[in-house]
């Protein structure tokens, strides 16, 4: 389906420069390409079977079959290209346990790894998933960072993520509207997050993460994986998910944990309003993607009136 032009405005990037925003039509595929599907038959010597999309039919990422094998497809979505994203899980495969999938195939912007199957973690039990969570984010941000990779960007990859998000989607008018006002009061007011580069994620919550038939932890969706600044992003947006975000106490206890087992991120100097800023941003945007328009208003018009 195609969404329909309308709405513009103008705001200025992570960079500080001035980017007209503009709502435009986009298609969304409902299958991965056909050269995709004809380079893993090839590889694996087998037909492609039994296409899955997944995300909610966005045409994200899908699961498939190829001669008996379960897989995951998907195309990358952050600044890093499918062969970076790919250098990295291949990285995080030597952690023990590995707490990400093998990789299987590289084509283009696109990244198959191996399905993990395995029990998804329970949303009522918040408290257990934490230390979950926390395992999966020490073993990511204390992972050494391999040589070779190109120069990451100047701005943490998540508040990058974000503005691609809204400069990209076509929103309606005064949903862009406020979008645009809520991404210049994050870009406008956004800390000193530290220069240190690490291996990060930015979307480790329990809806990605399954526990494998050995009982550990694992990443299962990876489009997101990158390296860049501002690892206290990581941890603010992994509490999110745990706790309401009217719940800063378990939300500050969750980062406190964070620093005992990683110190040095920054999580815990900056002021909680900002990343709170951040974090109604988020739930803006994926309350659009759900079809949620008013909620993504009010949450929008929540950051863009911010003090």
């Amino acid at each position: 389906m195609l969404g329909t032009a309308g709405t513009s405005g103008v705001f200025r990037n992570c960079r500080g420069d001035r980017v007209f925003f503009r709502e435009r039509a986009h298609a969304v595929p409902s299958r991965p390409p056909e050269t995709l599907k004809r380079r893993l038959a090839e590889e694996l010597n087998g037909e492609v079977t039994d296409v899955q999309p997944l995300n909610q039919g966005r045409g994200v990422s899908y699961r498939l079959q190829v001669s008996g094998l379960s897989l995951k497809a998907f195309r990358c979505n952050s600044h890093s290209s499918a062969g970076v994203v790919a250098q990295l899980l291949s990285e995080l495969r030597s952690t023990t346990p590995p707490v990400v999938p093998d990789v299987v195939l590289v084509h283009e912007d696109w990244l198959v790894v191996r399905w993990v199957d395995g029990q998804a973690l329970a949303a009522s039990r918040p408290d257990d998933n934490a230390v979950a969570l926390l395992d999966l984010l020490e073993a990511i941000h204390g992972h050494p960072v391999p040589s070779g990779l190109p120069r990451p960007p100047a701005v943490p990859p998540y508040v990058l993520r974000l503005q691609q998000r809204v400069e990209q989607a076509p929103f309606r008018r005064t949903l862009g509207r406020a979008l645009v006002g809520a991404l210049n009061q994050v870009n406008r007011r956004m800390p000193t997050l530290g220069e240190e580069i690490t291996l990060l994620h930015t979307d480790i919550t329990p809806a990605n993460v399954v526990k494998s038939a050995d009982g550990h932890p694992m990443v299962v969706d990876n489009e997101a994986l990158t390296f860049g600044s501002g690892r206290a992003l990581d941890v603010w947006m992994a509490a999110a998910s745990l706790y309401p975000l009217t719940d800063q106490a378990r939300i500050r206890e969750f980062v406190e944990g964070y620093e005992r087992r990683l110190p040095g991120s920054g999580a815990l100097d900056a002021a909680d309003e900002w990343y709170t800023a951040v974090l109604w941003l988020r739930k803006a945007l994926k309350s659009y993607e759900k079809r949620r328009f008013f909620k993504a208003r009010r949450y929008a018009f929540r950051v863009a009136e911010w003090g």
